[in-house]
């Protein structure tokens, strides 16, 4: 493994931890909002079941989402990189990094767009030293 996909594994590396730690932010915030539903003794509807019940579903499908970009991440990149499957996890990264900015967040977006100029440069770099092994 080359500096270049070392780099890169320490960047989907920090991605994957800086969702982790939002998924848990997120879960500790829902969590507190679960048992204190109507803050400090004001009442946010009449009936408050049906928007509590809507809540719950936007929430666990975001808590879905993010678990999924988590595996995703690690599957189709850290464990790629560890495996020496460069090309593949670069890819991989490419399509991934796309998608976090659109979906999931900015932040880990970018730091998988960062780790696939990363992968970009080390699939170059071991061409160029292929080049220089036949040469001779």
């Amino acid at each position: 493994m080359d500096s270049y996909s070392s780099s890169a594994k320490s960047l989907i590396f920090a991605a994957i931890v800086i969702q982790t730690v939002f998924l848990v932010i997120g879960m500790l915030f829902f969590s507190f909002f679960a048992v204190f539903p109507f803050g400090a003794g004001t009442v946010i509807s009449p009936s408050p079941f049906p928007p509590l019940l809507f809540g719950v579903g936007i929430l666990g499908i975001g808590f879905i989402f993010s678990i999924l970009w988590i595996f995703l991440n690690y599957f189709l990149l850290y464990k790629k990189i560890i495996d020496d499957k460069i090309e593949e996890a670069k890819s991989n990264a490419l399509i991934l990094g796309i998608l976090e900015l659109l979906f999931d967040g900015l932040i880990p977006g970018i730091l998988i767009i960062v780790a696939y100029t990363k992968l970009s440069d080390s699939v170059s770099y071991g061409m160029k030293e292929k080049d220089d092994d036949n040469m001779f």
